[in-house]
């Protein structure tokens, strides 16, 4: 390359129009083989790998606090990014409900690896969330903090994309179908989300997933069945219903002597799906058909909330390019959900799921054997290749 610059430069070789069009297309596919090498640095340093060359070859990134408006106060985020005054890629990335701080060394190192990938990451942060409870108004706040993402000095606005992880996926796609962003949101990743939240109860409380007429045994992780049982209190109009609710299965206490018999019809069928959700053996039970007919049976409004914050009733107006990931042995949201998500996508085109088998739930640190970590990884590379090629 550089012999052939060198006899252009000293007009021995005339550039001809063939010429020209073979240095555009050697420059092009320099352009991708280096959103190759990017994706390749950013894998590894996202997996639990010891060698980290994107810390190697890129300046290290700056952390700032940043408040945007929302419909009733104000948001809070983290945002990293390279220092400079050159305008970049945008992503907004929602974790969702997580057990650890936003300052745990995953996110954080999440946060400097996108950021070195050639993003601005912003992390909105959600105090509801933070308190294991999904609210309908979560995807209007995440509509709003894209839209400070935007307008940043120093973000593209025609290069945004959106990053969710487990509910975070679920919210984030309700808000790129959003009309007020749905045009503007170059990519969506969604993984570990659930389809349909109303499904998610029924499949905790029959200890069972399901895909269309195939039904599987599958157990819930804990934080799951807190957060839902969560969901399903909060969500109850009687205040007497909540506070016995809660004294039985937040609190531990012995449904005998706690008024069970007194609480409502709405407040009965949430403690019949509450005590199956709870059940160690088949004693209390119920199957999953039984589970879904309860929960379709609750109050309008918890319907309404639910609807609000699944991606099922929003997707019509989806127009991103769609990335869905999902680890198959994941137990806090069954992989049926991403694959019912990727079924109801497909006639649109531009979607595209991927299946893994060594994340616990989001993060890579399944124990595997050397070659299923290099496939594995492999298929991280491809993931997330057309997300990195947008910061290029």
């Amino acid at each position: 390359m550089q012999y052939l610059l060198m006899l252009l430069k000293n007009r021995v070789l005339y550039p001809s129009r063939a010429l020209v069009v073979y240095l555009m297309v050697l420059i092009a596919r320099l352009f991708f083989l280096g959103s190759y090498v990017r994706t390749a640095m950013f894998v590894l340093q996202v997996l639990p790998v010891p060698f980290k060359p994107l810390e190697w070859a890129t300046r290290t990134p700056v952390r700032e606090l940043v408040v945007f408006p929302l419909s009733n106060g104000e948001g809070s985020g983290d945002v990293y990014r390279i220092p400079g005054g050159k305008k970049r890629a945008g992503v907004l990335v929602f974790l969702g409900i997580i057990p650890v701080p936003k300052n745990d060394h995953r996110v954080v190192n999440l946060g400097n690896a996108l950021a070195r990938s050639g993003f601005v990451a912003m992390f909105p942060w959600s105090t509801s969330m933070m308190a294991k409870r999904i609210k309908p108004d979560e995807s209007d706040n995440l509509v709003r903090a894209f839209q400070y993402l935007q307008n940043l000095e120093y973000v593209d606005p025609a290069r945004v994309g959106m990053v969710g992880f487990c509910v975070g996926s679920s919210i984030s796609t309700v808000a790129a179908s959003d009309p007020r962003i749905n045009g503007d949101v170059s990519f969506l990743s969604a993984f570990g989300g659930y389809y349909n939240l109303a499904d998610m109860v029924a499949q905790v409380a029959s200890h069972n997933s399901f895909d269309g007429s195939t039904v599987e045994p599958w157990e819930a992780n804990h934080l799951t069945v807190e957060v839902l049982t969560n969901q399903l209190i909060q969500g109850l109009s009687e205040g007497n219903d909540k506070r016995t609710l809660e004294t039985i299965f937040v609190e531990g206490a012995d449904p005998e002597g706690q008024g069970v018999d007194e609480l409502s019809t709405e407040g009965k069928l949430a403690y019949r799906i509450l005590e199956s959700t709870a059940s160690q053996d088949g004693a209390a039970r119920i199957t999953l058909e039984e589970a879904q007919h309860l929960v379709q049976s609750l109050a309008p409004g918890f319907q309404s909330d639910v609807a609000a914050v699944s991606p099922e009733a929003s997707i019509g107006n989806l127009k991103a390019k769609v990335m869905i990931a999902h680890d198959r042995e994941d137990n806090l949201v069954p992989v049926e959900e991403s694959r019912r998500l990727a079924d109801a996508l497909s006639n649109r085109g531009n979607v595209k799921l991927t299946e893994f088998s060594f994340f616990s739930h989001v993060t890579p640190d399944k124990h595997v054997g050397p070659r299923t970590f290099m496939v594995e990884a492999l298929k991280v590379f491809r993931y997330v290749y057309s997300m990195i090629r947008v910061a290029s």
